[in-house]
């Protein structure tokens, strides 16, 4: 069963629609860390209060939409760049071929999507990924672009991940909500091995893939005439960097040599807010419309 099957239409239609229509500057100037959810507490404090609700899981279709936001593909990016080292070749350095809601320099994405929920621990992969849908003008079938991505979603484990609540596993601020019940705890974990192993030696010695003459699609009229006109490595740089990867493992035992090969700077969570606890104690305006009407609207839920 599908995640379009598992509510019903009119509720999937009016919620979908109204996103679709949620204005950019409401968004960008309603921005907040609302941290307090359903199912939380602060027990002691100018700020104590504990929740009357129990916790509230994202439906399937809140969190398909959140995920595809922070690793969705939008299609085939433009690599529109020149620089005199490389003219008048096309540049050479972009790793990936596909444009994403979430940027990332010269197309690198060093960061893989790992997620937890009440459900289980699961793997979003988003580094070599393709788009395989049509979109165009900025439109894209809303429905076509969830499944899609959808479809990578791999689970690992049956169970919410353990993460201690203490430092230095997570960071002091938010220890006493951090992986809360009911949230989705999302986790883009950078593999600088993978990263640097496969892109500046793999690539460099064999030329990267998307810039060759064969099959890569891309945004142009003609993808293999522009892929294929990339400036080629040259003998020596291969030769210079085979040479100083090869010192750098042998001199330290690992690659990179200075720095974590898997690093985590940063994590999102995303959950049911209480507003209850923003109604207690905050001025009107502490929460948005879409907030006030989200049970009703997407859980056709107006009790709470």
């Amino acid at each position: 069963m599908t995640f379009e099957q598992k509510q019903e239409p009119t509720i999937q239609q009016d919620t979908l629609n109204e996103l679709l229509k949620f204005p950019l500057m409401e968004a960008l100037t309603g921005r907040r860390s609302r941290r307090f959810c359903m199912g939380a507490e602060i027990p002691d404090g100018v700020l104590a209060f504990k929740s009357k609700h129990k916790p509230m899981p994202l439906s399937e279709l809140e969190q398909l939409l959140l995920l595809s936001t922070m690793g969705g593909v939008t299609g085939w990016h433009f690599a529109i760049m020149r620089d005199k080292k490389y003219a008048p070749y096309l540049s050479n350095y972009c790793n990936s071929p596909v444009g994403r809601t979430f940027p990332s320099a010269a197309g690198f994405i060093t960061s893989e999507i790992f997620y937890t929920d009440d459900n289980g621990t699961y793997f979003f992969p988003t580094r070599d990924f393709h788009p395989p849908i049509n979109i165009v003008d900025g439109k894209v079938d809303l429905q076509e672009f969830l499944s899609a991505h959808k479809s990578r979603i791999q689970k690992l484990s049956n169970k919410r991940l353990y993460i201690p609540r203490e430092e230095p596993y997570t960071e002091g601020h938010n220890i006493w909500i951090a992986n809360h019940g009911g949230s989705t705890f999302v986790i883009p974990v950078g593999d600088l091995a993978q990263h640097v192993l496969s892109t500046i030696c793999f690539y460099t010695i064999n030329q990267f893939p998307i810039y060759d003459d064969m099959e890569t699609p891309g945004a142009w009229k003609d993808s293999a005439k522009v892929r294929s006109s990339a400036k080629p490595f040259t003998d020596e740089i291969k030769e210079c960097v085979t040479l100083q990867a090869q010192y750098i493992y042998d001199a330290y035992g690992k690659f990179p040599a200075t720095t974590p090969s898997v690093f985590l700077l940063t994590y999102l969570q995303a959950q049911h807010i209480d507003l209850d606890f923003y109604d207690h104690y905050f001025k009107p305006g502490a929460y948005l419309s879409t907030h006030k009407n989200h049970m009703r609207k997407w859980h056709n839920n107006s009790s709470t």
